[in-house]
C-alpha cells in the first residue's frame, strides 16, 4: 500500500473520529472503537507506550546535534524541527 493511500485513510478516519463527538476517556474510547478506526488506533498505541529506553531520545539529541552546527546557529525552530522530523522518521519515506 502507498504511503499517500495510507495518509488519505488516516485522514478519512481522523475527520470521522472528530465528528463522533465522544465523552468518555480515551481508553474506553479507544477499546470500543479499535475496530472502526484501526489506523487511529494503531496511532493512538504508539502516542501513549512509554519508551524502554531513552536510547532513542538520545540519537535525537545527537542528531539535532549535528543539525545545529555553527553555520546554521541561525536556523529557525520550524526549520530545525522540520529537519529533525525527516531525519528522524526517514525509515517511514522510503
Amino acid at each position: 500500500m502507498s504511503i499517500l493511500i495510507v495518509i488519505l485513510i488516516g485522514w478519512f478516519n481522523w475527520l470521522a473520529y472528530l465528528a463522533s463527538n465522544t465523552r468518555s476517556s480515551a481508553p474506553d474510547y479507544w477499546h470500543c472503537n479499535s475496530l472502526k478506526y484501526p489506523h487511529l488506533y494503531e496511532l493512538h498505541l504508539l502516542h501513549h507506550s512509554i519508551p524502554a529506553t531513552s536510547a532513542a531520545m538520545e540519537r535525537h539529541f545527537s542528531a539535532a546535534g549535528y543539525i545545529v552546527s555553527p553555520r546554521r546557529n541561525s536556523l529557525a525552530d520550524s526549520s530545525l524541527e522540520a529537519m529533525m522530523m525527516a531525519r528522524c522518521n526517514r525509515d517511514l519515506l522510503d
